[in-house]
């Protein structure tokens, strides 16, 4: 983006544009969901005793299931973006690595993480779940 905006990378111009590209990338996404209606579905497979059970239970909302699971994800991105940060700052002050340099390697980092999620089936159907964890 620097060297689109003939800029450097002391400068917030390609930061700003980064941000801005990726939030238009978005705009189709919230299109899409404004696409959709309230139809309901209808079921493929012919209705159980247990599927009707699950059908009446289905104006009631799980509370304490949702509440407990909100509360982990923000722990978890709470602990996240506080480690983020640290790293952010040592890598820059305390390792004198550019920005450059630390965007490449949390970029690194994230898709490795998601490449690693995205083998972790194969992973468990071939070691068990047990020696996989």
């Amino acid at each position: 983006m620097a060297k689109l905006l003939n800029s450097t990378l002391e400068e917030p111009a390609p930061y700003r544009l980064a941000l801005f590209i990726g939030a238009g990338l978005l705009i189709p996404t919230v299109l899409a969901l404004l696409a959709t209606d309230d139809t309901e579905a209808t079921p493929v497979a012919p209705a159980t005793a247990q599927m009707e059970s699950s059908s009446e239970r289905a104006g009631t909302l799980p509370i304490g299931l949702i509440s407990f699971m909100a509360l982990v994800v923000f722990l978890v991105v709470a602990g996240n973006s506080a480690a983020r940060t640290f790293f952010n700052l040592y890598l820059d002050d305390g390792l004198h690595l550019s920005t450059a340099s630390i965007g490449v390697l949390a970029a690194i980092g994230n898709l490795l993480g998601g490449a690693i999620a995205l083998l972790t089936p194969l992973a468990i159907a071939r070691w068990g779940k047990a020696n996989t964890i």
